[in-house]
């Protein structure tokens, strides 16, 4: 899955090119909620320390079922217009599955995947979200320069956690519409309420520790961590403040790759690429989305335009299994990183 600044940027972009006057004003009326839906199901992944927690969540909604999902919130909001919070954030959330599926066959290619049957696959630990950083980086020069005009450029200029900042706990209505969509796509799901709470805790715990404003936070931690373990799943986690040159992350050059989960052709398709095919794709669902809002119809459309495919291909449900990668050299900029900072 691509990293939280690049989806902040694709809702953005999705969302303008699917509703235009409409859809600017809903994102200047409600920027962190936009901020927050457009991390989908990431910000359960990232509750791993407040229990009890809602980390399945995000597996089984990476996994299957996300246009279902995106059905019930509809339903528990609709008809509320496209001006209301409600509206933002389910508009954001729906857009983080087409960049996903499109994106993430070419991140798990270009940064290799850890095999625990396979010692030799332990140098890719870390990578993948690494390079999901790393894209972050490009996707904000290349595609925010509208949504970063602050005085400081790249990406130590940018204050993420200022824009998804929704307040010290999730606000009520957006708790409401989590639990309802979560209540009908799940079975048997005690403390339901505090595992959502718990889990946008946890993420804005994460996001605050690894702004890229005002940083500093790496080179603190870095020299605690005693494993090389512990120190490639730090500086997984941050955003590297320049790339060296002489490595095509975008693969504008071209290079020849495949879906790591199937047998297809390759292709030579760019980061860059991929991006404008998903919000071709994105655009046409947020508008069937943004139909059911208005009025409350049509929802039996939402599913067929969203999905319930896997967000690591989005060919079926369930997860994707790679078979084929072909890393870039992460793991030896990430080693050169963390020989910096001890």
């Amino acid at each position: 899955m691509p990293a939280h600044i690049a989806h902040l940027i694709f809702a953005q972009t999705a969302i303008r090119e699917a509703l235009g006057d409409e859809g600017l004003a809903l994102i200047s009326r409600y920027p962190s909620v936009v901020a927050l839906g457009a991390q989908g199901p990431d910000s359960f992944l990232h509750n791993q320390r407040t229990k009890p927690l809602g980390l399945g969540f995000g597996t089984r909604l990476h996994a299957r079922g996300y246009g279902s999902f995106v059905r019930e919130m509809v339903r528990s909001a609709s008809p509320c217009g496209l001006d209301s919070p409600e509206a933002a954030f389910i508009l954001a959330w729906t857009s983080h599955a087409f960049l996903d599926r499109a994106a993430h066959p070419f991140i798990i290619y270009f940064s290799g995947w850890v095999d625990h049957r396979d010692p030799g696959t332990s140098k890719y630990l870390g990578c993948h979200v690494f390079f999901e950083r790393i894209l972050d980086v490009l996707c904000l020069e290349r595609f925010g320069q509208d949504l970063h005009p602050g005085p400081v450029s790249g990406i130590e200029g940018f204050d993420f956690f200022s824009r998804i900042d929704c307040g010290p706990v999730l606000p009520p209505r957006l708790l409401k519409l989590l639990a309802s969509a979560l209540t009908a796509t799940n079975r048997g799901v005690t403390m339901l309420e505090e595992r959502i709470g718990n889990a946008y805790l946890d993420a804005m715990s994460l996001y605050r520790f690894t702004n890229p404003v005002g940083g500093g936070n790496l080179e603190a931690t870095l020299p605690k961590a005693t494993t090389a373990r512990e120190r490639r799943r730090l500086i997984a986690l941050f955003h590297p403040r320049e790339l060296p040159a002489g490595i095509d992350f975008l693969n504008e050059g071209k290079r020849p790759w495949r879906n790591p989960c199937s047998d297809g052709d390759e292709v030579g398709t760019s980061f860059p690429e991929l991006w404008d095919e998903a919000a071709d794709r994105a655009v046409t669902a947020l508008r069937t989305v943004a139909s059911c809002l208005r009025d409350g119809d049509g929802l039996d459309g939402i599913v067929p335009a969203v999905g319930d495919g896997n967000l690591s291909d989005g060919k079926a449900e369930g997860p994707c299994l790679p078979r084929f990668v072909e890393p870039l050299p992460l793991s030896e900029l990430m080693d050169r990183i963390a020989s910096a900072g001890c």
